[in-house]
């Protein structure tokens, strides 16, 4: 399957043998690895069967069984997909993997009939890509976890949390791995590995058996973390289609531009002065110019505390054309208040 971004290689048992970045012509797989395999292991916690996880249990994982059915969904010109069955223990794995025209992500979509008993299930993203730590979102930034096993505060993180992405980059070339709701991340074997499914038989017998629906994406890509960012915003809240005419279309009361830049809140300011806040932050770690425009005059604009208070300290916000421009620095979290006339 291929877009002309990128290209990757299916082998006859359903497994993603090869993804390149046709844009560098560079492979992000390990040789001999498989992009998004699925794993099972044994998980049987020390102690507390529904919270603890065992440094030792990504060790004894297994792939799972060879397709039962790999079928091709959708061969257009704007979407490639394929679909992957199979069956273990007394559950089921549908697996969808899926390319559209001029985007670079790659989604695997799951959809788990999970009926098994003190198991964990996880999906592997073996890259091709050397660093000594991983980029994983946190609210309004991200964290740098290690990559390695150096020390013993380094070996005992062998799970870390992330939100939306976590990233592995090189000075010039990346690959982040993205999904809308799975947080467990082990990123000390060469790759990224997330947990998707556990089944504790304590407190609760029948934990988490059922019909699990999740998405989780492989984005290669260049240079900084805007476009990882921007990605991971469009997985976790892709657009929706609603019915309605023409005039029935609201305009968004303010558009912001910017890189990186990602909306926390619009809000009416808490005063009842008819004021607009809005929270906005850089979340790919720059440094950059944010523009905030309105259909309406912008009659002022003001950074404030998080109390919607004018902050003394803060520079001025200029008017650039009709939109208010910020500063914004790396991860800088901050509050415009503007006034509309």
């Amino acid at each position: 399957i291929a877009n002309g971004l990128v290209a990757l290689s299916l082998s006859a048992a359903g497994d993603v043998e090869s993804v390149v970045d046709l844009r560098c012509g560079r492979e992000l797989l390990r040789a001999g690895e498989h992009a998004g395999r699925l794993r099972i292991a044994p998980d049987t916690p020390v102690e507390y069967d529904a919270w603890d996880l065992e440094q030792w249990t990504a060790a004894r994982s297994v792939p799972l069984p060879d397709a039962q059915e790999v079928a091709v969904l959708d061969s257009g010109p704007l979407v490639a997909s394929v679909r992957v069955l199979r069956s273990f223990g007394g559950s089921r794995a549908e697996q969808t993997i899926t390319l559209r025209a001029d985007s670079a992500r790659i989604d695997f979509a799951l959809e788990v009939d999970w009926q098994e008993r003190e198991e964990l299930l996880t999906i592997d993203f073996p890259l091709d890509i050397r660093a000594d730590s991983a980029a994983c979102e946190v609210q309004f930034g991200h964290e740098n976890r290690p990559t390695h096993r150096n020390t013993t505060w380094d070996d005992a993180k062998f799970e870390v949390c992330a939100q939306r992405w976590v990233d592995y980059s090189e000075p010039a070339f990346g690959a982040a791995v993205l999904n809308d709701g799975r947080h467990g991340h082990a990123l000390q074997d060469g790759g990224v590995r997330v947990s998707l499914l556990r089944a504790p038989r304590y407190p609760d017998p029948d934990a988490d058996r059922g019909v699990h629906r999740t998405t989780l994406s492989l984005l290669p890509h260049g240079p900084g973390l805007a476009e990882v960012v921007a990605e991971a915003e469009a997985l976790n809240r892709p657009l929706r289609v609603v019915s309605g005419t023409a005039s029935q279309v609201v305009p968004p009361l303010l558009s912001v531009s910017g890189e990186g830049v990602q909306v926390s809140a619009v809000k009416p300011a808490d005063d009842d002065s008819g004021d607009v806040v809005l929270r906005f932050w850089s979340a790919a770690g720059d440094r950059i110019a944010a523009s905030v425009g309105t259909d309406h005059r912008i009659a002022g604009a003001v950074l404030c505390n998080a109390l919607e208070e004018p902050d003394p300290d803060a520079p001025e916000v200029e008017i650039v054309d009709g939109e208010a421009v910020v500063q914004l620095r790396p991860h800088r979290f901050a509050t415009l208040r503007l006034a509309t006339g």
